[in-house]
């Protein structure tokens, strides 16, 4: 999920009203979805645009399901493709 619409190579309006809630019971409205090329071999695909959003989340389980490998370490993580 982002909020920046200038990230996207791709992107659908939702076709009914969906809402992100926060931590702090807030929420964000999705306004699109559609994906993101970050080089060649990385895409991210299904990503939200969300409004009132202010962190970039990455789904970890999604990038699994997509073939990556996560690595988290104590001051950094990385996405490795195969």
């Amino acid at each position: 999920m982002t909020r920046n619409s200038k990230w996207f190579s791709s992107l659908d309006p939702v076709s009914c009203k969906e809402y992100i809630r926060f931590g702090d019971n807030s929420k964000g409205k999705v306004v699109s979805r559609g994906t993101i090329w970050v080089n060649k071999s990385f895409v991210l695909k299904d990503v939200a645009l969300v409004s009132n959003l202010h962190f970039n989340l990455l789904s970890v389980s999604q990038l699994l399901r997509d073939g990556f490998e996560v690595r988290f370490k104590t001051s950094l993580s990385r996405v490795l493709d195969s």
